[in-house]
């Protein structure tokens, strides 16, 4: 009975990663205990993954197709796995803080602002500093961008490797000269 559970097991709507591991590794316990040899840690750990992947397709992909993935440990796909959990909940958090923002903005009644025209002039300097900021990062970068084709020579037509071979060739030329 344990076993056929064993084999059907997927991860519940709602559960975490943690859960579901945990709740997996009450029911290899429990087997294991019973006298089953057959579950070893890496079929374990293909359960894992196969449990986990409805949920997230890509990671499953890439996790299997590393090379490392057959020597990988049940510990070492649960860090992957809630390192993955934790990547999510930070971009859905920020994503989420960015949306509230932006609701909150234009929750702004009539009641509250004096004026129609005292909220467009507070939503255009608002968005006149959203460009300015934007402008800021824009030149920064194109500032470190150009920094960094001055250093390598970019401009001047040929790469160090071309550079390290004239010279070469002509040091070896002036050695010549020097020898005869």
């Amino acid at each position: 009975l344990l076993n056929s559970e064993l084999e059907r097991f997927i991860m519940l709507k709602g559960e975490t990663v943690q859960q579901m591991f945990d709740r997996l590794m009450v029911l290899t316990n429990d087997v294991i205990e019973l006298g089953c040899k057959d579950w070893s840690d890496k079929k374990v750990t293909t359960k894992l993954l196969k449990a986990f992947s409805p949920r997230n397709m890509n990671l499953d992909t890439i996790i299997r197709r590393d090379k490392h993935f057959k020597k990988m440990t049940l510990i070492q796909l649960l860090g992957d796995l809630l390192h993955n959990d934790l990547v999510e909940k930070d971009i859905a958090k920020s994503m989420g803080h960015n949306i509230n923002n932006e609701i909150v903005l234009n929750a702004i009644t009539m009641h509250e602002a004096k004026s129609s025209k005292q909220v467009t002039k507070t939503q255009k300097k608002e968005d006149s500093s959203d460009e300015g900021s934007t402008n800021e990062e824009v030149s920064l970068i194109m500032k470190n961008f150009k920094r960094f084709f001055k250093k390598r020579g970019f401009k001047k037509g040929y790469s160090d490797k071309e550079k390290k071979k004239r010279k070469s060739i002509q040091e070896g030329q002036r050695q010549g000269q020097v020898q005869e």
